[in-house]
């Protein structure tokens, strides 16, 4: 029946059906599209369909989405705080294998300490504020504090406008885009699937699966993509202060309610519609100033700068799928130690220590790479330096910080040209000497004088007499502790003599 009936040669209805799909992959594979982008001479501008795209204006798209974003998180969502534990990735942990209900790399124990309070901070914040505090809570007629519909209102609509430049930010950045129904669909959390949104390697890692013919075939496509470091620490900070506030904001309206785990949705947990991303990307182009183009463009434009800016070597890592095999063809002798473990190379490399619960390492390397490269052509993380809100962030601990904050410091005693002379006579024993001209005196008096300098750097010949500056600092009537860092270890004992007598 199936020989006669059911293959490509037989002349019958199913038979012509199967010649058809042959011949249609032939012509896939070779025909080419109608419409094709065109560079300039000098490498720097791309059109395709009418549309001019520099590259300088890729970067410049951007950084005009994160400076917006930047503003709305820092001066909307959390009230411009400055005493707010900043949550970065090269610092917090991550499991990449954890399928627990609810987890996330907030349940990382390595991330307890910075975490802790986090939950309740925009709300300690509104409550210690007199300004927040007359904005979200309201006093009703019976006396109690509730807070304002209002309020929440306006602080969700601030949320939900984040999130849009967020999301182009997350479309264009990190490589070649994925599908607005990939992007849509991540997860900050787990459910009952696994969350798409990770951290390895000190970035924030977008993890999804799409294939758009696994309706037919069965097969996924592993989507892995790598914000840059500056977006994705806007992503993690909005985590970990902004979505609990959602949270109890939800749960004032609709008692017992949960936010939502996907990232990209509203407070009443409907996630955004596949055309919004198309939407936001075009007002993104208007407010940058650059080309107006939309999801489809970009994907054409993102194809043509990967073949024409990247060597093969580096595309090869855009290409998650079709040179894996050969890859592995080429480690022989992975292979060969397989072997020796008695098993086939596919069983070693997918039930063994080769892969997560998540996919296997060599794509997450490829990955990284790929989206290192897409970073370094743009310079995204060169122009998005130093656009974070404050110096202090790179301190391991803001904790330890406060508490230097906090401390009783010794005011520094300042002293008379008189005094610091007669130190240093007695410190000599010459009750008749006299400081050297310009360098010992004017240094004594810009470290100790009446009008002391925070910092001096003071620069003497050889024999000039620099050591009687420090010396005459360490004898006063009030010195404490001198710490004194001396830049060759020949000069220690000579100088541990002098100080001695």
């Amino acid at each position: 029946m199936c020989k006669n009936f059911f293959q490509q040669l037989a002349e019958t209805p199913f038979g012509h059906i199967l010649q058809w799909r042959l011949y249609l992959f032939k012509v896939g594979k070779a025909a080419i599209a109608k419409h094709q982008a065109r560079w300039s001479l000098d490498g720097q501008t791309v059109e395709y369909r009418g549309i001019e795209l520099q590259m300088t204006q890729v970067s410049q798209l951007v950084l005009s989405e994160y400076q917006k974003a930047h503003s709305l998180l820092w001066d909307e969502l959390l009230f411009g705080a400055k005493d707010l534990i900043p949550m970065e990735s090269w610092r917090l942990k991550d499991d990449l294998d954890l399928e627990d209900f609810g987890g996330s790399w907030l349940s990382h124990p390595s991330n307890s300490e910075f975490l802790d309070g986090a939950e309740l901070a925009l709300f300690r914040r509104i409550q210690g504020s007199p300004k927040l505090r007359a904005m979200f809570l309201t006093t009703a007629a019976d006396g109690s504090v509730a807070l304002c519909p209002k309020a929440m209102k306006i602080y969700e609509a601030h949320a939900q406008g984040f999130l849009k430049p967020v999301l182009v930010l997350a479309h264009v950045a990190p490589g070649p885009p994925l599908r607005a129904s990939e992007l849509l669909s991540v997860m900050w959390r787990n459910t009952a699937r696994q969350r798409h949104m990770l951290m390895w390697e000190k970035l924030v890692m977008l993890y999804v699966q799409y294939h758009k013919g696994q309706q037919q075939s069965g097969v996924y496509k592993d989507n892995i993509r790598f914000l840059p470091k500056a977006i994705g620490d806007l992503l993690l900070m909005y985590i970990a202060y902004v979505i609990p506030l959602r949270q109890m904001f939800l749960r004032q309206q609709t008692p017992g309610a949960l936010i939502s785990p996907y990232l990209w949705s509203k407070s009443d947990g409907t996630v955004w519609a596949d055309d919004t991303l198309a939407a936001c990307l075009a007002k993104a182009c208007t407010r940058a100033q650059v080309p107006r183009f939309k999801t489809a463009r970009w994907r054409q434009f993102a194809a043509s700068i990967t073949k024409e800016k990247f060597a093969a070597k580096e595309r090869a890592n855009f290409d998650m799928e079709d040179n894996l095999g050969d890859d592995i063809e080429d480690e022989l002798d992975l292979v060969a130690l397989a072997e020796l473990s008695n098993h086939s190379f596919h069983t070693f490399n997918h039930a063994y220590a080769g892969t997560t619960t998540l996919t296997m390492n060599a794509l997450l390397h490829r990955s990284y790479r790929a989206s290192g490269s897409w970073r370094t052509f743009f310079r995204f993380d060169h122009i998005l330096q130093g656009k974070r809100p404050r110096g202090a962030s790179e301190t391991l601990s803001l904790r330890m910080l406060d508490a230097s904050k906090r401390g009783q410091v010794r005011r520094k005693g300042t002293y008379s040209r008189a005094d610091l002379e007669a130190v240093a006579c007695r410190l000599y024993n010459k009750p008749e000497m006299k400081l050297r001209i310009p360098g010992q005196r004017d240094g004594l008096l810009a470290v100790m004088g009446p009008h002391p300098a925070e910092q001096v750097l003071l620069v003497m010949g050889t024999g000039s007499g620099k050591s009687l500056v420090f010396m005459v600092g360490a004898c006063v009537a009030d010195a404490r502790t001198t710490i004194l860092v001396l830049p060759m270890v020949a000069l220690r004992g000579d100088m541990l003599d002098r100080c001695r007598r």
